[in-house]
């Protein structure tokens, strides 16, 4: 249906982006809003928040390293994320989702990186994840670093929440999450601070 798509609107020609993104090119200007129709009809949303074109998970479920289903994962959590801070307009953090240490999605390179685990908890394995924040402290580009390990699979969405909400409440004007996070660790000690607006239960 996309290829169909393409050839109709577009000159037959798809490129992939590093965020797995589809793209579209040489679009005429007056074809771009019926494309746009097009593409919702077959799941192709091209509205929303940023977290649905920065966010990149790894096919953990191909290859068997990965405990979990990443994609999935990452798709429930991007849902979430939607209707707590779709209305949000000027938000840019990246998400990555990896399956296993190997970090086939980039887990330590992105704002917020999730790297499944697999825990022992009370005896019984128990999926989990790894919670990875990038750290400014010393260089824009410095790898992540682990602020939180073993939550709970299903807890995940959660506690990506609190990180989110808790940079946009208290982010200076045109601060990158980076440097937010950075400027936080030294002045709270914990990248997961209690937001003035958190919800019970997460």
């Amino acid at each position: 249906k996309l290829s169909a798509l393409v050839d109709q609107y577009g000159n037959g020609t798809l490129r992939l982006s590093a965020f797995q993104n589809i793209v579209i090119t040489d679009l005429p200007n007056e074809k771009i809003n019926s494309a746009l129709k097009e593409l919702a009809k077959i799941e192709f949303q091209v509205v929303g928040s940023c977290f649905r074109w920065t966010t990149i998970a790894c096919a953990g479920n191909f290859c068997g390293k990965s405990p979990d289903y990443p994609k999935k994962r990452a798709s429930e959590t991007i849902a979430y994320l939607d209707e707590r801070f779709g209305a949000v307009k000027d938000l840019n953090v990246r998400l990555s989702f990896s399956g296993c240490p190997n970090g086939c999605a980039r887990h330590l390179v992105a704002d917020i990186g999730l790297q499944a685990t697999q825990a022992n908890i009370e005896g019984k394995p128990v999926l989990c994840y790894n919670i990875y924040v990038a750290d400014a402290s010393q260089t824009e580009n410095s790898l992540g670093k682990l602020v939180k390990r073993e939550i709970k699979a299903d807890q995940l969405k959660f506690a990506v929440g609190s990180l989110v909400e808790n940079y946009i409440d208290k982010r200076t004007k045109q601060e990158s999450f980076r440097k937010f996070e950075a400027r936080q660790r030294k002045k709270e000690h914990s990248t997961f601070a209690t937001s003035s607006s958190s919800r019970g239960g997460e």
